[in-house]
């Protein structure tokens, strides 16, 4: 076999090909903790969480955090479905951080494939295949390894939307509405604001049978239900009685709407830099305006019901949404059919391939950087054991990170996250100790930054300072 017939191959057409490819890229320091560059504070409560399954209690329903100091940490957030699956998984052997990681990886990869069949089934091969390649390269690239429910909600939809669309048409078994109904469920539940991608069905809802749409709204309801009552009932519920409200729930909407107006420049970059980066972003467009003049109706309805939808998630989060491109993860699925519609419209392949190379090339140059862990972070690692030497796991501590939960996730104990001006107030430093709190620690280049207290030093390097008040 010549060169040429190796390029010429059908296996490069075989979307399987580029899923385990990305797949195995993927797996590049998948073992590593979570400290890399972006959202590392984000997987550190996934894991807090899965953690405390194993530790404290496997309840499902009473999902806690190690933030709350001396209370049950108990906190109302999205339905934990992924937290507990890496809690079974720790079951059989043993907690490791990474394990939602590959938990991650391995839902989204398998859902790439159902998104190839969902968008073989109502165009194309070819148009499946280009799609593939531009979600693997877009903002995917990396929330697909991350332990974040994002991408993982998301898939989970994905898979059930195929099955749900496949009830709709041409394949209505049973098999197919119950898969709709568990996978969109458990993918709703997992990340409400994860339902906008669920809106393509109303395409092949309008055009099914009577009986069709009568036990799909019945399986659609059935799940709905259940979704109301986690986010709207239990978590309020858990809020009230235990919480601190860690997890933000969303904002009511005309309040998010004109925060976004506010920052509707910072929305939009996100959009064109975050998404699809810039030369698929621009390719997306160009899809917009070929479907546009050929008056594909389909494809334009897919576009518009996602786009509102994601409005609608977007308002909910308001400000949040303006600190957060994973707010985009539901929508991007929908950029890379647009702009593999339009690499479809070309008239010669070998434009659409380089094309692809340019979007594929520039998409994983610019999120590289996050298969790194942060160099000043990465001694966090050492923060457990050297707290193992001054003082029992159970007493707890205050650290001087305000915000952000991930140096109270390595040092494998419970507390309170302090801004630095808190634990310089003797008076609140006081109130701490009454509710049991054992040592401070001061982390000197992470965060709020290096203090002085007043206090006797327990232990000290170049990167931390224990205090027993």
């Amino acid at each position: 076999m010549t060169f040429k017939d190796l390029l010429q191959h059908k296996i490069w057409s075989d979307a399987r090909l580029w899923i385990a490819l990305f797949f195995v890229v993927r797996l590049y320091g998948i073992t590593q903790p979570p400290l890399e560059v972006v959202h590392n504070w984000r997987q550190c409560t996934v894991a807090m969480v899965a953690r405390n399954f194993a530790e404290v209690d496997h309840n499902i329903l009473y999902p806690r955090l190690d933030i709350d100091g001396a209370n049950s940490g108990i906190e109302g957030m999205e339905f934990p479905l992924f937290n507990y699956l890496i809690f079974i998984t720790s079951e059989i052997f043993g907690y490791q951080h990474w394990y939602g990681r590959l938990i991650n990886l391995l839902v989204s990869s398998l859902c790439i494939w159902y998104f190839f069949l969902l968008v073989r089934k109502f165009w194309n091969h070819q148009m499946a295949l280009y799609a593939v390649v531009i979600l693997e390269a877009s903002m995917w690239f990396v929330y697909m390894r991350k332990m974040m429910p994002d991408t993982f909600s998301v898939s989970l939809i994905l898979m059930g939307v195929y099955y749900g669309a496949c009830y709709l048409t041409n394949e209505r078994t049973w098999k197919n509405v119950l898969l709709y109904t568990l996978l969109v469920g458990a993918g709703v539940l997992s990340k409400i604001s994860s339902v906008s991608v669920c809106v393509v069905l109303l395409l092949p809802f309008i055009t099914a049978g009577s009986r069709q749409k009568i036990i799909f709204a019945l399986c659609t309801a059935l799940w709905s239900v259940l979704v109301a009552w986690w986010y709207f009932i239990w978590v309020p519920y858990l809020n009230t009685n235990f919480g601190t409200g860690h997890f933000f729930m969303g904002m009511p909407l005309q309040d998010g709407a004109m925060q976004l107006a506010q920052g509707a420049s910072t929305l939009f970059a996100y959009f064109y830099s975050s998404t699809l980066k810039y030369a698929g972003f621009i390719v997306f467009v160009a899809g917009i305006i070929m479907a546009f003049y050929k008056k594909e109706k389909r494809i334009l309805s897919v576009l518009l019901l996602t786009f509102l939808f994601t409005l609608l998630v977007l308002a909910k989060g308001g400000y949040n949404a303006l600190k957060h491109d994973y707010y985009l993860v539901p929508f991007v699925p929908t950029m890379a059919l647009l702009a593999a519609y339009a690499l479809a419209q070309l008239p010669q392949r070998k434009w659409a391939l380089f094309l692809i190379l340019v979007i594929v090339t520039e998409g994983l140059l610019n999120q590289l950087h996050d298969f790194r862990i942060k160099p000043n972070e990465a001694q966090m690692l050492q923060l457990e054991a050297i707290l193992n030497s001054q003082s029992a796991s159970n007493q707890l501590i205050a650290i001087n990170s305000p915000v952000v939960p991930t140096p109270m996730y390595f040092a494998h104990r419970k507390g309170w996250l302090c801004a630095n001006s808190d634990l310089q107030n003797n008076e609140h430093v006081q109130q701490l100790k009454q509710q049991g709190m054992h040592s401070i620690v001061i982390l000197k280049n992470a965060y709020d930054g290096n203090c002085v207290l007043p206090y006797a030093i327990e232990f000290e390097n170049e990167w931390v300072r224990v205090y027993r008040p």
